[in-house]
């Protein structure tokens, strides 16, 4: 019996898949205030500022609509239940690990001489691949580029020494990055 829809055909698979692309498409400041807090916001504001002055401007630009479009990308899969129960594991082992590493962050800043680079470095890096395990079952490979891209550019050894110099130019940013941080903990958002 043929009812004139094709087996494979599923009306919310196409919608998710709609939803991702447009909202890939829309991803700015605007449409993520729809998908993170103002705390978090405020966040990627101060990283951008670091970021722009450490990079270029473009690269700047990139790296935190690359953020915005991930963030954007994983509310969409977690709204319409897309992860597996693996998955969603995995999901909260990712956002454990990153909350650790924000903390580490946090404190790397907060406690003279205790910034580590090299265990930064290894939670970054074990954060990228918990993110792009998470993701790769659901998003192209463009999605998994970016991430690497995000990653690559915040965990270059250069990047990371400059942010933690005691009299380095991006203190008083850092500290409202640290803020917003120890807000984001304590009020649960990450």
């Amino acid at each position: 019996m043929d009812n004139g829809v094709d087996s494979n055909f599923s009306s919310k698979s196409l919608s998710m898949r709609a939803q991702k692309k447009i909202l890939g498409k829309m991803a700015s400041r605007n449409v993520a205030k729809h998908f993170i807090s103002d705390n978090a916001a405020r966040l990627l504001d101060n990283v951008y500022r670091i970021l722009k002055d450490f990079y270029a401007k473009k690269d700047a630009e990139k790296i935190i609509k690359n953020v915005i479009k991930m963030i954007i990308k994983i509310s969409v899969l977690t709204r319409n239940e897309q992860f597996s129960n693996e998955e969603a594991r995995l999901a909260n082992q990712f956002q454990q690990k990153f909350r650790f590493l924000m903390m580490t962050f946090a404190s790397f800043y907060q406690v003279e001489f205790t910034y580590d680079r090299n265990y930064l470095t290894k939670l970054l890096d074990e954060c990228q691949n918990f993110m792009q395990t998470l993701i790769k079952p659901h998003l192209s490979d463009k999605s998994s580029q970016r991430v690497q891209m995000v990653f690559l550019y915040c965990g270059r050894a250069d990047f990371l020494d400059s942010l933690f110099r005691h009299d380095g130019r991006y203190r008083s940013q850092m500290e409202s990055i640290c803020n917003d941080l120890n807000k984001l903990i304590e009020t649960g958002e990450l």
